[in-house]
């Protein structure tokens, strides 16, 4: 049985209702295909296996001041972390490396956290063969 024929537990729910029946077949395709990658769950989102180095220009920790979280959020913001380290999702770190956590909400109210590595990034090596993009196969 190959990969594509295996029975599957999940297949995202995604509205093709645009797509040809050649394009619905080659999008179910690419679904089954990547199965394995997609959440099943809200409590499933943590890639085990993944590992990336990272080549800096210089061995210097980038270490940017810790920015406050405005009193208003500090409550929202706490249980967020809380709810991801309960997860599994984040762990507690003693790097040396830190770089500040900025709050923003998002269209529904709810509250995303991003990490500003904009430090980070400047000192990082550039991929000299990075990933290509890929287009669809439908697309021109």
């Amino acid at each position: 049985m190959t990969r594509e024929e295996q029975p599957c537990s999940y297949i995202p729910d995604i509205d093709t209702g645009e797509l040809t029946e050649e394009q619905r077949l080659v999008v179910r395709k690419m679904l089954l295909e990547e199965a394995e990658s997609f959440s099943k769950t809200d409590d499933d989102g943590r890639a085990e296996e993944s590992q990336v180095d990272i080549n800096l220009t210089d061995s210097v920790p980038v270490h940017r001041k810790y920015t406050g979280i405005p009193r208003p959020l500090y409550a929202e913001v706490k249980q967020y972390v809380e709810d991801l380290l309960n997860r599994g999702w984040i762990q507690n770190s003693k790097s040396a490396y830190s770089s500040p956590v900025v709050c923003v909400r998002k269209k529904d109210g709810t509250l995303r956290l991003y990490i500003d590595y904009r430090q980070l990034n400047s000192k990082t090596v550039r991929d000299s063969y990075p990933l290509p993009r890929c287009r669809m196969p439908w697309k021109a």
